[in-house]
């Protein structure tokens, strides 16, 4: 007999658009894979039988430095970001629901109010929404944020693991 086992993780079951469309899948599902609280009681409210949902929170799978003022300033210097500049990273793929385009918004507004930020964009595009990515880094431009953006497209561990470091908030 064949099982099914659902990952709820790129499903958004928490958005009420969503939680319907999936609701057949998860219902007929053997085994529910549930990564945080939000997603558990979205689950519940579609009436998903609670014996099938498990808890498997994400998490990260590759090394993170230990904090640290000498590692944040090796960390920026392996990426060349500016040692001063408050650092706003972002990690994961671009895609529109990650909401990347207000972000940068939010940069272009806080150096136009004379603050030094520095964006940080940790990932590059998923295959199912690459004109997004091109979408994101035209605002940028647009705005005049390039000098003040890094981009590191698909990262190594290690990239993943300085940017986490160089940054003031992620």
């Amino acid at each position: 007999q064949t099982r099914i086992v659902v990952m709820q993780h790129d499903l958004a079951i928490s958005h009420p658009c969503f939680r319907w469309r999936y609701r057949p899948l998860l219902q007929a599902a053997d085994a529910v894979i549930i990564s945080n609280s939000r997603d558990a009681l979205a689950a519940q409210h579609l009436n998903i039988d609670s014996q099938k949902i498990y808890r498997a929170p994400l998490s990260t799978h590759f090394h993170l430095h230990q904090p640290g003022a000498d590692i944040r300033k090796k960390a920026r210097t392996s990426l060349n970001l500016p040692q001063g500049d408050f650092i706003v990273a972002f990690f994961g793929f671009i895609l529109p629901g990650r909401n990347i385009d207000i972000l940068i918004r939010a940069l272009a507004q806080l150096r136009r109010d004379g603050r030094p930020v520095h964006g940080l964009i940790i990932g590059g595009p998923h295959e199912y929404a690459p004109k997004y990515f091109e979408k994101c880094q035209k605002l940028a431009g647009k705005l005049g944020l390039q000098p003040y953006m890094t981009w590191t497209g698909y990262a190594s561990e290690e990239q993943v693991a300085d940017g986490l470091a160089a940054a003031d908030v992620f």
